[in-house]
């Protein structure tokens, strides 16, 4: 295991000379500088992992350093400011520069170990979600390039051109089909892009004080009915279907949001269950929550797999031959987070998974 590298920019040898060895100790790799001319020589043949540097120095003080080292786009390098100065203006210019912690001396040795390897260990946390983030954007990226845009797209210009050579000679029943195949192909690249616009609306809801944008309000109750039939109707399976609402309450949610949540909670009932196993939706009112209950008692998977998955992944895709970009249940998970909800994952007896959500009555 390679040893963190630090890069220790302080004008008092003794001092310096006397961390080094404690550094070292810890099994730190330590370079040290008397000024911030000397660390940018050193900076510059070898990034360091932190930088520990005073800021009271001759030549160039530690925040003209500051600038200079982050300048040769190590954005990335933790950088703690040791010094003597102790005023808040002074501790707040070094914030404000960007530095990650500023300490102020006399420091305990244990004191400066501690901030080190707290600010390694976060950084190496953030890298390595960057580094899984960054995976799960290129498996998103290669679903939409490689599959799940190019088969609706060439579907869309294959019928289009055969349209347009054919058109004359062609009976109305064939370009019929072929209409019908052009408009199933365009109806899911809007499905594709309209789930992507909101997959990044959710995950940058922040900016807007942490609100969804909201279009039109309708009924859970009836929104619920209407997406179970059309789930039930496009899986051939309208008699597996079983649902009870109670009238007592009845919530408003932006259409297209609960649309898509319950979408795709249903969807995955039926897909994670055959024909002729009951799929039942059970909704009533408690404890201040609509309770959404969607149970199916198929035998494909277990509600162990269901939970934190993440975006990009599908489940089993190969054995449930999906189309989609495997963030169906992440957006759901994403939708109910910002709605202030509840989404609860368990196995159903003898088999299949209940779903249970909860929206908050207000």
């Amino acid at each position: 295991m390679c040893k963190a590298k630090i890069l220790f920019v302080e004008d008092e040898v003794l001092l310096a000379s006397n961390l080094k060895k404690i550094l070292e100790f810890e099994d730190f790799e330590v370079t040290t500088a008397l000024d911030g001319v000397e660390a940018m020589q050193y900076a510059k043949k070898d990034k360091p992992d932190i930088v520990v540097s005073d800021i009271m120095m001759p030549e160039m003080d530690g925040y003209e350093f500051y600038n200079n080292f982050r300048n040769l786009g190590y954005d990335d390098v933790p950088f703690i400011y040791l010094t003597a100065k102790a005023d808040y203006k002074d501790i707040r210019c070094g914030m404000n520069l960007g530095a990650d912690d500023y300490l102020v001396k006399p420091i305990k040795a244990t004191d400066l170990i501690d901030a080190i390897n707290a600010r390694l260990k976060r950084e190496k946390a953030i890298s390595k979600n960057f580094e899984e983030t960054i995976k799960r954007l290129n498996k998103g990226f290669k679903l939409i390039t490689n599959h799940e845009f190019n088969t609706p797209m060439n579907g869309l210009l294959g019928f289009v051109r055969l349209l347009k050579s054919n058109m004359h000679d062609m009976a109305p029943e064939v370009m019929g089909d072929y209409v019908n195949y052009i408009e199933k192909s365009a109806t899911r690249l809007n499905k594709l892009f309209e789930k992507l616009r909101l997959w990044d609306e959710i995950n940058n809801a922040d900016i807007n004080n942490g609100r969804l944008r909201m279009s039109d309000y309708c009924s859970v109750n009836k929104t619920l009915i209407k997406v179970a039939n059309e789930v039930a109707e496009q899986y051939k399976r309208k008699k597996d279907l079983t649902y009870t609402i109670t009238e007592e309450i009845d919530l408003s949610f932006d259409c297209y949001i609960i649309d898509t949540l319950l979408r795709e909670l249903i969807d995955n009932a039926f897909k994670f269950s055959d024909k002729n196993q009951k799929v039942i939706i059970n909704a009533s009112t408690e404890d201040n929550y609509y309770t959404i209950s969607i149970a199916d008692n198929g035998l494909k998977a277990k509600a162990a797999a269901l939970t934190n998955v993440e975006p990009f992944n599908q489940l089993n895709r190969d054995f449930f031959e999906q189309q989609g970009l495997g963030i169906g249940l992440s957006l759901a998970t994403a939708i109910v987070s910002k709605l202030k909800g509840q989404l609860n994952f368990s196995d159903n007896h003898p088999n299949g998974i209940l779903v249970t959500l909860h929206l908050p009555v207000t």
